[in-house]
């Protein structure tokens, strides 16, 4: 992806697409062979479908930044097998680890007050573990529809 310097609302970073401050990540350039990528810091919000069927992509590390997850944000990214979510993440959106198989653990720190429905939808592979004890009443009643293993108060190293 290539946005000319002169455009007043978005840029390119290394092919990816983000708003001109750089605090959105809009799209991850499906097209990269990179099999893991690091968000940079600037970011704060991954957009709706930011890394959609990303297949390459094994491994993606989130920064301290970033405090949301957009809807079906790494929906269908079949080769994701590592993801650490930080605790400045409040809110996960509507499907946003749908279809990855491959995902075999997540950790949700204990910051995040909302997550959307069926945001680990055909997750087949998937552990959940979740700092709070118990599911907040913001997570939608269908976050975790195929009903996978869920540790409730797991502790982060």
């Amino acid at each position: 992806i290539v946005v000319d310097e002169n455009n007043q609302n978005y840029k390119s970073i290394d092919g990816n697409l983000y708003t001109k401050d750089g605090s959105t990540l809009i799209q991850y350039a499906i097209g990269k062979t990179e099999t893991s990528f690091t968000i940079p810091n600037s970011v704060i919000s991954i957009g709706y479908r930011a890394f959609y069927s990303c297949k390459k992509l094994t491994s993606i590390t989130i920064p301290d930044s970033v405090t949301s997850i957009g809807e079906e944000a790494f929906a269908a990214c079949t080769s994701l097998t590592s993801i650490s979510i930080p605790n400045s993440v409040t809110s996960i959106g509507d499907g946003a680890f749908e279809v990855c198989e491959n995902l075999t653990s997540i950790t949700i720190p204990k910051g995040v007050k909302s997550i959307g429905s069926d945001a680990f939808w055909e997750c087949t592979n998937l552990t959940i573990y979740c700092e709070k004890k118990l599911k907040p009443i913001k997570w939608h009643a269908k976050w975790n529809p195929d009903k996978r293993p869920v540790i409730w108060g797991h502790k982060i190293n």
